[in-house]
């Protein structure tokens, strides 16, 4: 978690960060950090995380929402700034890296309008709408006003799995941050494709 705050603190276009985690005894360890860390924190829901992922943003009265999973430690920076730069300048409803996969897994980035989601969320009706949070936006289509962002300077990385779910990810990632400089403020996609490169 404190790796993936300093890397979104690398930029001037997110004016707030939130942790959203539930209110789960089990995720007391995470708001006991955050508050010894004078990170914003929101706590909600276990299993409806849409609900939780909404009412963060109403609470920090957020005009868009940036999603960046927990398990997510390889946020690419500057790939983030486009992606704000087009949800913002444009006014678009939802802007996403993730269908068509062209990133690796763990480089996952959606950006929402809040008033949007705050609509389609009452459309929701079914379990896994309210787990996955952008799972109806995926399932109805493409809305009009978003855009789907592409990894084409790299596309040999859009299999690779950077998330760190399991022990075998984990001992990955270490392999991957004793190779880049700076960890975790700076790094490029062109320094984790040359990482990799080195480890494979």
């Amino acid at each position: 978690m404190e790796n993936i705050i300093k890397r979104l603190e690398q930029t001037s276009q997110i004016n707030t960060i939130v942790v959203a985690t539930s209110e789960e005894k089990t995720d007391d360890i995470i708001a006991d950090y955050c508050n010894d860390n004078k990170i914003n924190l929101h706590r909600g829901s276990l299993n409806n995380v849409a609900l939780r992922f909404k009412e963060c943003a109403s609470v920090y009265n957020l005009d868009y929402a940036l999603r960046v999973n927990g398990d997510n430690v390889f946020i690419d920076i500057d790939t983030m700034n486009k992606m704000i730069e087009i949800a913002v300048g444009q006014k678009l409803d939802f802007v996403s890296n993730v269908p068509g996969r062209s990133f690796p897994y763990g480089m996952s980035i959606e950006i929402v309008k809040t008033s949007y989601y705050n609509e389609v969320y009452d459309c929701f009706d079914e379990e896994g709408h309210y787990e996955h949070v952008t799972k109806y936006i995926y399932d109805i289509g493409k809305p009009d006003s978003s855009y789907y962002h592409k990894n084409i300077d790299y596309p040999e990385l859009k299999s690779m799995q950077l998330a760190i779910d399991t022990s075998e990810d984990y001992e990955r990632a270490k392999l991957i941050v004793k190779q880049l400089p700076y960890f975790p403020e700076t790094y490029s996609m062109y320094d984790i494709n040359k990482a990799i490169n080195n480890i494979i």
